[in-house]
């Protein structure tokens, strides 16, 4: 994409402009599909220097698209010729369409100097992909046809993404017959099941061809980037078949992440009690202690933050409850972790844990929790 701007940049400088503000809005073309992406880029020049720009470039309404990476550049030069000193700015943005049909691209907006300045609207044309549902309109009358269909839409690493498999056949003993799904092992996405109920057999009356769903995952993916999803493995009596594979593409999470994050992507919360808070304790004394994790999001043992062992005390390894939900949408609940900690000193102790923080997607932005801390006072 840079060298792309860059080029655009020195493209601009090579052209004379006599107006003192131009700014212009392009697509790369105007005809599309919803997979296509479109590279759109808003161009800025102002000539003298006399000419202030009085607000950033005001970009269009873009609830239509998904947005998937955007880049800028911005250059100053003087034109000896004119004796005037001109500044450039190019913008661009990826999108792609959220849906089919004719969509209207908005105008940008910049205001120098009191006056506002601004691009043409205009339309590009998307169209659908047919939906994988109508390649089995070539399937032969008994044979099974597997898809993956993976939820179409921007998420951030360790956000989950629901993924339904779905089976078509012409024959309704052939659905009847499908068994022993596998679901592939990739570094980068980690499949957690939800459910492999199946469902009642739908048949579509155009085509003549059943279809059901036999499983549903929500996907985690681990990386940033376009991810390619590996296809999913069944069995049809002694026949070996799978899925279409999907690609999907997942935003990078913000940088300057606290150092206490450790990849919590979601809403959460700590908490920490003993039912021995409020007594008196002697050293050597067994102490209870409760540490929970709770919330929505990529919920799993290696994020419960631990107790710290200090001077104060000794910490006994913990025996670990979960009480977790999983939906088609999302993963919820809770993790405990229960220690048994053994102060070796008197006097006033403060029991920590480890330092949390966590992603929110909803907000786009980190949490810092911090350390929790219970405190008791030790007897001899």
């Amino acid at each position: 994409m840079s060298n792309r701007l860059l080029y655009i940049v020195l493209l601009w400088c090579s052209v004379q402009s006599y107006a003192q503000v131009n700014i212009e809005l392009l697509t790369n073309k105007r005809e599309y599909t919803t997979k296509d992406l479109i590279e759109l880029t808003v161009t800025l020049e102002i000539n003298g220097a006399d000419m202030v720009q009085e607000t950033p470039i005001r970009l269009p309404d873009f609830s239509q698209f998904y947005e998937r990476g955007s880049g800028s550049s911005k250059n100053s030069v003087f034109d000896p010729v004119t004796n005037t000193a001109i500044s450039q700015m190019v913008y661009q943005i990826i999108l792609q369409p959220k849906n089919s049909g004719n969509l209207k691209i908005g105008s940008a907006l910049v205001k120098v100097n009191g006056k506002v300045y601004k691009t043409e609207p205009f339309e590009i044309s998307v169209a659908d992909i047919k939906s994988p549902e109508r390649a089995v309109n070539r399937l032969p009358s008994a044979e099974v046809y597997l898809n993956m269909e993976v939820e179409d839409r921007e998420v951030y690493p360790f956000q989950p993404v629901k993924a339904v498999l779905k089976a078509y056949s012409r024959d309704f003993n052939s659905l009847r017959k499908f068994k022993n799904i596998i679901q592939p092992r990739q570094k980068n996405v980690e499949f957690f099941p939800v459910s492999f109920s199946r469902s009642d057999i739908e048949l579509d009356r155009y085509s003549q061809v059943a279809s059901q769903t036999v499983a549903v995952y929500l996907l985690f993916p681990e990386e940033a980037g376009l991810i390619m999803i590996d296809p999913i493995m069944a069995s049809v009596e002694t026949e070996r078949i799978k899925s279409n594979g999907a690609d999907l593409r997942v935003k990078r999470l913000p940088a300057e992440s606290p150092l206490s994050f450790k990849n919590a992507v979601g809403e959460f919360k700590i908490e920490i009690t003993s039912p021995q808070k409020e007594q008196n304790i002697e050293v050597g004394k067994p102490i209870n202690i409760t540490v929970k994790l709770k919330g929505e999001g990529n919920l799993t043992k290696k994020l419960l933050p631990v107790i710290k062992e200090t001077e104060q005390y000794k910490v006994f390894p913990p025996k670990i409850r979960q009480n977790i939900k999983t939906t088609s949408e999302s993963v919820s609940g809770s993790i405990e972790a229960d220690y048994v900690v053994v102060p070796t000193q008197a006097g006033r102790i403060e029991v920590h844990t480890s330092e949390f923080s966590y992603f929110s997607p909803e907000k786009e932005r980190y949490i810092d929790l911090g350390a929790k801390a219970i405190s008791y006072n030790i007897l001899t």
